[in-house]
């Protein structure tokens, strides 16, 4: 459980916002607020008043930074997009909860458990409201990193962030994974998750340990573009960053994210702005239509085991266990595919309902595949609103 402190600096967080915003200019306050937040702030600790979501580190740190630009710069951010197709599915993505709501009102029997409570119009504010956060910050971002060099001051705070960061990773590598425990009082997750290669890999103030490999990833990209960018004064030192975020990649004993990164250095490092946003438009259409790709029988499910077991059985293990899962939480959101489960879908005990297997982990149900959870909770056509909304906003002129 979270002790004081943690709560303390949660609630302390929108002052640190409000200070960024005066200090700095707005499209700079918006890159370290939100990557402050990310890096800093306790995970799971949250305050969770009634009707709305729970205010965590990411909720928190998306409606100061809104205000803030609000109250500091006089920039109201928009949360509608400007292009037509991308205002039709922002509202999609706004309200469909409603619709989310209506289809999963009846009781929810399980045998002989106490049937699970159908969801009611008090269920609707907090949905909604989740749906505007994400679109605080698109539109916050739209309208205050525009300029190329907001976009190099990106790259640059996502370099530095990872350097700092690296660090207290390398704490926890050493000494094991305990800085959110003496500091918050709690640990975030499964602690014999954390023991890889005979070791540890670091989670430090983030739920889980493949945060820190991905965030350790963008950082190592993000320098890697700058050196490729620089000029040859410069590069010799960013060369030095880049091998040190490698390392520390390495350390993070995540594979998968070591195979994103292989496959991407030389697209960032060869190819042309134009030709890394096809390959990126690519990899938006490939994480859409995975939960259908996955769901058919062409998924070569063992054949990726075996890969996996030819380079470490540890490894082939964990995969198994994720797509094991992972097919019956797409088999839960097949028979409402439409509408998905809402607020039901985190109750269900997959296990107590008949299904094979079940959840061995509950929190698989965070931790796997983003839109497969998506698709589980509010259905396909909220997640095709979510990803046209963010397509909206990036057509906005």
């Amino acid at each position: 459980m979270p002790n004081l402190f943690a709560y303390i600096v949660l609630l302390l967080w929108p002052l640190v916002v409000w200070t960024l915003f005066q200090k700095l200019p707005p499209g700079r306050a918006l890159i370290w607020a939100v990557l402050s937040g990310y890096m800093w702030l306790p995970p799971v600790a949250n305050f969770d008043p009634p009707v709305l979501p729970p205010f965590d580190k990411n909720t928190l740190t998306v409606l100061s930074c809104w205000l803030a630009a609000w109250g500091v710069t006089g920039v109201r951010a928009g949360l509608i997009p400007k292009d037509l197709t991308g205002r039709l599915l922002a509202l999609l993505y706004l309200f469909w909860p409603v619709v989310t709501v209506f289809a999963n009102s009846e009781p929810v029997p399980r045998g002989r458990f106490e049937p699970i409570p159908g969801m009611s119009y008090p269920d609707l504010p907090s949905m909604i409201f989740e749906q505007f956060y994400a679109l605080m910050l698109l539109g916050l971002a739209r309208q205050l990193l525009t300029k190329r060099e907001d976009l190099t001051a990106l790259l640059q705070a996502l370099m530095v962030a990872g350097l700092v960061y690296s660090l207290l990773m390398l704490v926890e590598v050493v000494l094991s994974p305990q800085l959110n425990t003496w500091i918050y009082g709690f640990f975030q997750h499964d602690f014999g998750q954390m023991m890889r290669q005979g070791g540890f890999r670091p989670i430090v103030f983030m739920p889980h340990g493949l945060w820190v490999a991905l965030f350790a990833a963008s950082a190592l990209w993000a320098a890697l573009a700058l050196t490729r960018h620089a000029s040859d004064r410069e590069r010799p030192f960013l060369m030095g960053c880049t091998l040190w975020l490698m390392i520390v990649l390495i350390l993070c004993k995540s594979l998968g994210v070591l195979i994103f990164s292989a496959l991407l250095f030389p697209a960032i490092w060869l190819l042309s702005p134009r030709m890394q946003l096809r390959i990126a438009l690519v990899l938006v259409v490939v994480a859409l239509c995975y939960p259908v790709f996955r769901s058919s029988a062409a998924f070569p499910a063992d054949w990726l085991i075996e890969t996996a077991a030819r380079i470490e059985p540890e490894r082939a293990l964990s995969l198994e266990f994720r797509l094991v899962n992972e097919t019956i939480l797409l088999d839960r959101a097949g028979l409402q595919p439409l509408t998905g489960w809402g607020g039901l879908w985190p109750q269900y005990d997959l296990q107590r309902l008949g299904w094979p297997g079940g959840i061995r982990d509950r929190r698989a149900l965070d931790h796997h595949a983003g839109h497969v959870r998506l698709a589980g909770v509010s259905g396909g056509i909220w997640s095709a609103g979510a990803a046209g909304s963010a397509g909206g906003f990036a057509k906005d002129d």
